[in-house]
C-alpha cells in the first residue's frame, strides 16, 4: 500500500477551516463580552491567514491531483481540463446556487425589497463567479467569495508545473 504523501494536508486545511468557523462563531455570539480573548490570542477572531492558507493548499491539492490522474487522462489533453472543470462544477455549485436561493428567498422576506437592493445583491454575488472580488461590498452568502482564490493558486501552479 503507497502512502500518499499529501494526507496531513487534508487534516491541516481541516484545522485552518475550524479557526475560520469558530472566529465566525465567536464574533456571532458576541464572544467579546462574555470572554474577551488575551492579547497572544485576538489574531484568532480574525482568520484571514486561515482563509489564505486553506485556499493555497487547495490550489495546490487541485493542481496535485489534477497532475496524479495523469496515467488515467493525459494532462496536456483539453478534455482532461474539461473534465477537471466540470466535475469541479458539479460538485460546488449546486450546493452555492441552492444556498444562494435560500439566501435570496429569507432576503426578500426580511428586508425591504427595492429594485436597488436586488440589484446591489445579485451583482455582487455573481461578481463571486470570477475572480473579481468585492470587498467593500458584502453579499449573501458570502462564502464562495474563497472560491476564485483557490482557482487563482491552480492556475498559478499549473503555470508553473507546465514551464
Amino acid at each position: 500500500m503507497q502512502v500518499n504523501r499529501v494526507q496531513f494536508l487534508d487534516g491541516f486545511r481541516f484545522i485552518l477551516s475550524l479557526w475560520v468557523v469558530l472566529a465566525h462563531f465567536y464574533t456571532l455570539v458576541g464572544g467579546v463580552m462574555f470572554i474577551p480573548l488575551p492579547r497572544l490570542l485576538e489574531g484568532f477572531n480574525r482568520p484571514i491567514i486561515a482563509v489564505y492558507g486553506f485556499m493555497a493548499i487547495t490550489g495546490f491539492l487541485m493542481t496535485y491531483n489534477y497532475m496524479s490522474r495523469e496515467h488515467k487522462e493525459p494532462v496536456n489533453r483539453k478534455s482532461t481540463f474539461l473534465k477537471f472543470w466540470l466535475r469541479r462544477l458539479f460538485r460546488l455549485y449546486p450546493v452555492y446556487i441552492l444556498l444562494l436561493t435560500i439566501a435570496f428567498i429569507s432576503f426578500t422576506k426580511n428586508a425591504k425589497v427595492n429594485e436597488e437592493n436586488l440589484i446591489f445583491f445579485t451583482g455582487s454575488n455573481v461578481s463571486q463567479w470570477g475572480f473579481v472580488r468585492s470587498v467593500a461590498q458584502p453579499s449573501i452568502p458570502d462564502f464562495i467569495h474563497t472560491s476564485y482564490l483557490s482557482t487563482a493558486f491552480f492556475l498559478v501552479s499549473m503555470t508553473v508545473s507546465w514551464v
